[in-house]
């Protein structure tokens, strides 16, 4: 992502006598007050005692360490922004930069040079006033980084030795708060010039034919799918705009409207559709609810949404969200995976369990706790960052009865909560990842090694960490037993691969 100030300013030199005030960064007295903060002492650190001493007395007269050696308010904030303010007079050559911004020139020093050239020169009145301050400069010390507070001449002095003016390119990062001047370094852009170039990009992009910018959150809040290109939508960002010197590109598009939401699952599951994949509708609510809906490119009040937590998909959904060529293209297909992978819910005594404790009830009546060994749970979102998913709850109630719990990963794409998974994990049970299994078994399965070294298996027809409505408490999937003989496929065995 981008956001870019490109123009074209005047830049100008100037040699004098002035007196300099600036903030250097200094890494060493960070380094310093971060071992005191981890409890270091600072005697403990320097050998010396003299050294020790001039040290601490320093650290004191600065503000950084109390009386007792700990560190202040200042000290804790300098570790934070390790810079140091000092002074500095002497003859400088520095550069000025005057940079056009919409209607307004601000100006700032972009270099500076503690030697001056040989060219000749004619006095120039002081003319230097209104500069911005807390930018980084170039200085003529290697690896010297500093910001830019004060300038001012000697007070018997007026008048300066002014070079040539000339025009120059101009860039400003928005995104990295950074600039550069003919293509040079980049450069810290400090507070001042940054909000300066950030309100003209904001009034700039007002007129936008996409939406609304969100510099702040670096987010585009699009008003239609149809302003974009397919490549866009399928990868969440805008490839590139500009307008009036401010450019944009690969910015993060956002959906905040639930009908906008559900057009673009439906988009989405066409390029997963249209060359070899394979899926029942109920996969693609799955791939939905745990790929799709955790996307950046939607607010948190769509995800949140009642609808899109019960959305799934069909035949004329599709036929109403696509354009014509895109559904006509796809409707063949369609027709064959509404007819041949309608997965019902297979009738057993899981399909009336309604929540997880009665499937754990189920289990035990032929496989209690002392028999099992170890239980491996095959999953394939088992920490998707989505308001269906109840993994923590499932491994609550399997806990009860199973002591030992492992999740096996397949690998899915996904955004996985890690407060969920830190819960999963507080709960002793084991969490890996094989993303072997992915390519060889398609479904979700819990396979119980028993005390006598035998395994049962269960095929689990959808995620079992998501496996009830949340709002009727039914199945969405079903459990049901298979034969070893069947979790065996090209090479690979199911077995193996959870103890792996």
């Amino acid at each position: 992502m981008r956001i870019l100030y490109k123009t074209t300013g005047t830049l100008s030199n100037f040699e004098a006598k002035v007196d300099l005030k600036l903030d250097r960064s200094r890494n060493d007295f960070k380094a310093l007050l971060t071992e005191i903060s981890s409890g270091n002492k600072i005697d403990t650190i320097f050998k010396s005692i003299a050294i020790s001493n001039s040290i601490e007395k320093i650290l004191k007269n600065k503000g950084f360490i109390d009386a007792s050696g700990k560190l202040t308010k200042s000290g804790k904030d300098f570790i934070n922004i390790p810079r140091l303010e000092e002074t500095e007079s002497g003859t400088y050559s520095i550069d000025h930069v005057a940079l056009p911004i919409g209607i307004e020139i601000v100006h700032f020093f972009s270099a500076m040079r503690r030697t001056i050239s040989n060219e000749k020169r004619a006095s120039s009145q002081w003319y230097v006033q209104n500069l911005l301050t807390q930018n980084q400069f170039v200085t003529d010390r290697k690896d010297e980084i500093v910001y830019f507070k004060e300038v001012s001449l000697p007070k018997q002095l007026k008048s300066v030795f002014k070079g040539e003016d000339k025009s120059t390119e101009i860039n400003v990062n928005l995104v990295e708060k950074t600039y550069s001047i003919d293509k040079g370094t980049w450069l810290d852009t400090g507070d001042n010039l940054y909000s300066k170039v950030l309100s003209y990009a904001y009034d700039v992009l007002k007129k936008n034919p996409y939406g609304r910018f969100d510099l702040v959150r670096n987010l585009l809040y699009i008003d239609s799918l149809k302003d974009f290109s397919d490549q866009e939508l399928v990868t969440g960002e805008l490839d590139r705009y500009s307008f009036q010197g401010i450019e944009v590109s690969k910015f993060p598009l956002c959906i905040d409207k639930v009908a906008m939401a559900k057009q673009y699952a439906y988009l989405y599951m066409y390029y997963r559709l249209k060359d070899d994949a394979i899926y029942s509708f109920k996969e693609m609510d799955e791939i939905f609810q745990n790929e799709v809906l955790t996307k950046d490119i939607f607010t948190e009040s769509v995800k949140q949404n009642h609808s899109m937590l019960e959305f799934q998909y069909d035949y004329n959904g599709f036929k109403d969200n696509l354009s014509a060529d895109k559904f006509n293209n796809l409707s063949y297909k369609l027709r064959v995976l509404e007819e041949f992978l309608d997965l019902t819910i297979v009738d057993n005594e899981f399909s009336r369990a309604r929540n997880y404790s009665d499937i754990v009830n189920k289990f035990k009546t032929t496989m209690s706790g002392s028999s099992v060994h170890h239980l491996y749970m095959v999953m394939g979102y088992p920490f998707a960052k989505n308001a269906k998913t109840k993994t923590r709850e499932m491994v609550e109630a399997f806990k009860k009865e199973y002591a030992n719990i492992s999740i096996v990963k397949k690998g899915n794409e996904q955004q996985e909560n890690a407060e969920i998974e830190n819960d999963v994990r507080k709960m002793g049970v084991l969490v890996k990842k094989n993303s072997a299994i992915k390519s060889a078994f398609h479904d979700r399965y819990l396979v119980f090694e028993l005390e006598n070294k035998t395994f049962e298996v269960y095929l689990v027809t959808c995620e079992i960490g998501q496996f009830f409505n949340p709002s009727t408490n039914q199945p969405l999937g079903s459990i049901f037993k298979v034969n070893t003989h069947e979790i065996t496929k090209e090479n690979h065995n199911l077995i193996q691969l959870v103890k792996e």
